[in-house]
């Protein structure tokens, strides 16, 4: 059953993460004062030289202070220093990651912890391009200059392998909403891989304006809400926006923009793991509704 779910560190070369069987780890950033509002913090971490399987994800945050969290896994981290600031998916700042970079766990206001369905979990560690964790932060408001945080997360980690092997989709609209209006926001791509992917939980994400988001797969002239299907078939999804206002909202980083972001996480069989490093089939982008493929107006028909 698919179920909705909400959603770093560069260290001295002799500091390492340290997860371990069944092992509660916690990343957390490292004392933040915020000075402006909508403030993006990464803080890295180097995995030890093993391989880990996480099972389970618990924020630890300040609902006052924190927008939202999203865990990182990276080649390299997007800067030499421990704690940097960084953009949403590194925009105009110094980026998150500098290789290899996938989405582990994204973390929106109020969401609750989230439990791996059994037998699943995200591999990092020496097997994989992952050897750094980065968590990023994104804070609603500076802050009082006699006030720190350390929000994080709780990693629930074993060392035994499991069965199947999860990865993030990500569909992502960076269309304008105009003024006075419902606009339609849809994102669409092809998947070209050769793994079957199986849907087990999704996160949408919208600021102020969002109505509705939804995620589809389009086969042919029919769309199914998203499920495990085959190979080569369509992602596709929604975001209704209601504007009230007399400007154009923008796609951005702050809470004055808006976002349209439709998060699928997905398992695995482990003789396809590759898929999870297929950098062609783990983000979905459409900026004006264009820039997919010639069908793509035709194909959103059908959503």
């Amino acid at each position: 059953m698919i179920k909705e779910y909400f959603l770093f560190l560069i260290i001295s070369h002799e500091i390492f993460a340290y997860p371990n069987q069944n092992n509660k780890y916690e990343i957390r950033i490292p004392g933040i004062t915020t000075i402006m509002n909508d403030e993006y913090w990464c803080y890295s971490q180097k995995i030890k030289n093993e391989t880990y399987y996480i099972t389970g994800f618990k924020p630890i945050y300040d609902p006052t202070l924190v927008h939202h969290l999203i865990l990182f896994g990276c080649e390299k981290p997007g800067s030499t220093e421990d704690l940097w600031k960084c953009g949403e998916m590194s925009d105009g700042e110094t980026p998150v990651c500098n290789a290899s970079e996938s989405i582990l766990y994204s973390w929106a206001m109020g969401a609750p912890s989230f439990e791996m369905p059994d037998d699943v979990s995200f591999k990092v560690g020496y097997e994989t391009p992952y050897k750094y964790f980065v968590l990023q932060v994104h804070y609603k408001d500076a802050m009082n200059l006699d006030e720190k945080d350390t929000s994080g997360l709780e990693l629930t980690t074993q060392s035994t392998p499991t069965g199947k092997l999860a990865g993030i989709y990500i569909l992502v609209s960076g269309e304008d909403i105009g003024p006075s209006q419902i606009t339609r926001l849809d994102v669409a791509c092809s998947y070209t891989g050769n793994a079957t992917l199986h849907p087990f939980a999704f996160r949408v994400h919208t600021h102020s304006h969002g109505v509705l988001s939804k995620g589809y797969v389009v086969d042919g002239n029919e769309s199914y809400l998203i499920g495990s299907k085959s190979p080569q078939e369509h992602q596709a999804a929604r975001c209704i926006m209601q504007n009230n206002e007399s400007r154009i909202i923008q796609m951005g980083n702050t809470r004055n923009d808006e976002m349209c972001n439709f998060y699928i996480m997905y398992w695995v069989t482990n003789d396809n793991e590759q898929q999870l490093y297929d950098r062609n089939n783990q983000v979905c982008y459409v900026g004006d509704g264009s820039d997919i493929y010639e069908n793509f107006q035709e194909l959103c028909k059908f959503i």
